[in-house]
Order: structure tokens, then C-alpha cells, then sequence
């Protein structure tokens, strides 16, 4: 019985060649060191948004800080009414505060030339700076036309201190006749409005009807509208 004799197995063994790898010990610490340089550049751009973001953030921060105070300063300035007077004509008017009237209401004496009503307002500036300058005037919208018609009651600019309050009274003549025509002033002269424009202390311009709403003017304190 014949026995096969030992068999004899070759294996060849052939060298590992780096190209034949698809990605080679040297290629891969290149790719890493792209890798690494992208994820920088990602976290520089991340960091420089967020830097923009807060700067931004910060100065919005800060305009609304600044349009609280504004606003706030120029809500402690107003102007109300005090009260009105009857007046008959050659009766002198003897008021140490300001007085509004036309040249053809009132006498350089102070003695009234016709009937009128004597309007009293008050300005008021509660706030702890200077305001300045403050115009004033006054006039009725609900006024009936046929029987008054007078331009707004205008005073000159002026200033006002720290928690000071001035007073200012507007002239308004009576139609001739009132009396024997039955007209009562209470009736037609419903109220005039106090108004005033003024600039806080940084400048900027405000306008105020009575003690409503404030309201940002861009054009100084007293002028039109541009």
C-alpha cells in the first residue's frame, strides 16, 4: 500500500507596496492637519460672529438705555392749565408773569382795549436738568370760527431751571356785542390748549400738548416743520 508522501505547500510571500493602501500613514497626518486647521478657522469665524452678535447686542443695549432717559427727562416737562378770568375792557391787568396778547387787545399800560378772557398756564420742568429753550403757545381747535378767530398765542423761547414752574397767561378778546347777542364764552371757547416744543439737555427737541404724549421733533424747539 503505497502512503503519498508529505505534501509541500509554497507560499509566496510578496513585499506590501505603500500605493496600494488607499490612504497611507502619511496622507492621513496631512488629512488631520487640514482637519484641525478647518475646525480653527470654524471656531474663529463662530467666535468673531458671537463677538459682532454682542457688540450689537451691547449697542442696542445701550440706544435703549439711552431713549429710557431721554424720553424719561422729557416726560418731567409739561404744561397745564391754571384757570381763566373774565375781563372787561379799561380794566388793567395786573399780572407779574408773562402775558400773551395782540397789540390791539391790550394797552402798552397794561389796561385791556376790549372785553376778553385771561387764560392762566403753567410749564413745568421736574426734571434735574436745564431745559431749554422752551416755546410756549396756546390755542383753541374746538373754537367756533365766526366768532374767534386768532392766531395760536405764542411766547418768546425761554428757559427753565431744575424743578422750576413759570407761569404765562394768554389774552383772548371777546366778539364786540357778546353780551347783547347772548354769547357765553364758556360755549364756544371750550379751552385752549397749552402746547409746547422744547430741547432737553442734550439738545434734542420735543414737542408736548398739555401733559400728553411726548413727541421727538428734528426740527428746533419754535420753528416749522422743515
Amino acid at each position: 500500500m503505497c502512503h503519498p508522501g508529505p505534501v509541500s505547500v509554497a507560499v509566496a510571500l510578496l513585499p506590501l507596496r505603500n500605493d496600494d493602501w488607499s490612504v497611507s500613514i502619511g496622507s492621513l497626518a496631512e488629512w488631520a492637519t487640514v482637519l484641525v486647521a478647518f475646525l480653527a478657522l470654524l471656531a474663529a469665524v463662530a467666535s468673531a460672529i458671537y463677538s459682532r452678535n454682542q457688540a450689537r447686542s451691547a449697542r442696542r443695549t445701550f440706544e435703549a438705555d439711552a431713549k429710557v432717559r431721554a424720553e424719561a427727562q422729557a416726560r418731567k416737562v409739561y404744561s397745564v392749565a391754571v384757570g381763566k378770568l373774565l375781563r372787561r375792557a379799561g380794566s388793567r391787568l395786573r399780572y407779574k408773569h408773562s402775558i400773551v396778547a395782540a397789540p390791539d387787545v391790550l394797552g402798552r399800560d397794561g389796561r385791556l382795549k376790549v372785553d376778553a378772557l385771561l387764560f392762566r398756564f403753567a410749564i413745568y420742568n421736574n426734571s434735574d436738568e436745564v431745559i431749554g429753550p422752551v416755546a410756549f403757545w396756546a390755542e383753541d381747535h374746538n373754537a367756533d370760527e365766526d366768532l374767534f378767530e386768532g392766531p395760536p398765542f405764542r411766547t418768546d423761547p425761554t428757559t427753565l431751571l431744575p424743578r422750576e414752574r413759570k407761569e404765562v397767561a394768554a389774552v383772548v378778546p371777546l366778539p364786540d356785542g357778546w353780551r347783547k347777542a347772548g354769547w357765553r364764552p364758556e360755549e364756544h371757547l371750550l379751552g385752549l390748549q397749552p402746547s409746547i416744543e422744547f430741547a432737553d439737555s442734550v439738545g434734542q427737541p420735543w414737542r408736548r400738548v398739555a401733559a400728553g404724549p411726548i413727541e421727538r421733533l428734528s426740527h428746533p424747539p419754535g420753528d416749522d416743520p422743515p
